[in-house]
């Protein structure tokens, strides 16, 4: 079936079509975890945990290879997007500068 021109074509179409939208569905995961995750840091107890991992030298080797992997980037370019809104950039900003005065 795959030699005929037509069939290929439609599965190939196909296959795009799912891959859109599982990157959609993936980039709308991350979302919803990084604005979970501003919202749990406001928290004062969260933050406190927060600082004390941060001070970890394993955790750190940890987030640092986090970092390395591809999948990471798709909440990179979730926190990216975040940032375009003022609103979320000014929570994300309060929540960092909290998270600082912790360190």
């Amino acid at each position: 079936m795959m030699k005929d021109p037509s069939y290929a074509a439609k599965m190939e179409a196909k296959m795009e079509h799912m891959q859109k939208v599982g990157d959609e569905k993936l980039n709308e995961g991350a979302s919803l975890a990084m604005e979970e995750a501003m919202n749990a840091m406001g928290n004062p107890e969260v933050m406190k945990d927060m600082a004390k991992m941060m001070s970890d030298p394993q955790f750190k080797a940890q987030l640092a290879k986090m970092a390395q992997d591809p999948s990471f980037q798709t909440y990179v370019n979730a926190m990216q997007d975040m940032m375009k809104d003022p609103e979320k950039k000014a929570k994300i900003e309060k929540a960092s500068a909290a998270f600082k005065s912790q360190l």
